[in-house]
């Protein structure tokens, strides 16, 4: 049953992370600010004078996460090349596992 669940997951941050280029990032005034309900939302940003979608933020309703996800136990993959995404992402979970923010790390 872990084993499914973990299986699910790495799926959607894959089908997440490919989605990114398919949907035009909408700029917030401050990308901290989200909708507290469960659902997947674009992570925009202002870098470098460059106002677009740098990550997701993945809310959940019911499950939670762990303090932390390890290297080891996800996956960032470019859908539409293959690449590995990990090295120049970040990933952290926050307000007690309901929120897992992934994004591209300053300078990528």
């Amino acid at each position: 049953m872990m084993k499914c669940i973990r299986t699910a997951f790495i799926f959607v941050v894959l089908a997440v992370v490919a989605s990114i280029a398919c949907f035009p990032a909408r700029a917030t005034k401050n990308s901290k600010h989200h909708n507290a309900r469960p659902g997947i939302y674009q992570l925009a940003q202002t870098r470098n004078g460059r106002t677009s979608c740098w990550g997701v933020i993945i809310m959940f309703d019911k499950m939670t996460l762990k303090d932390s996800v390890d290297q080891d136990q996800i996956t960032v993959v470019d859908a539409k090349y293959g690449r590995d995404l990990k090295s120049i992402m970040v990933w952290f979970v926050s307000d007690k596992g309901k929120r897992f923010t992934i994004e591209f790390k300053p300078g990528m």
